[in-house]
């Protein structure tokens, strides 16, 4: 299993082996070469499509997760820390005197 960074150097090596070939007159070793980089690209873009598409849902997840984390809970409701407690710090009212 080749990573996509490995997959493109394989390709470029083999470029130059396919110029070799194609210059020597080896045209099955042309063909060869030629037929290999073709599966090797085919497979480099399908692998950079199912990462991309898995790194689109990984981004739409975590936002999902932002929304929630930011958004009010209902009262008496949980939020992803937990129970909510709700403290009210505004002016109150002293019945004893002002």
């Amino acid at each position: 299993m080749y990573t996509s960074e490995e997959l493109l150097d394989s390709i470029i090596e083999e470029m130059y082996g396919l110029f070799k070939a194609l210059i020597s007159g080896n045209y099955a070793g042309f063909c060869t070469l030629f037929s290999d980089m073709i599966s090797k690209m085919a497979a480099l873009r399908t692998g950079l499509k199912n990462d991309k598409a898995a790194k689109d849902k990984q981004i739409e997840d975590l936002k999902a997760q932002i929304q929630r984390m930011a958004s009010e809970p209902e009262p008496g409701g949980t939020s992803l820390g937990g129970e909510t407690t709700v403290y009210n710090y505004g002016p109150t009212t002293n019945e004893g005197g002002k």
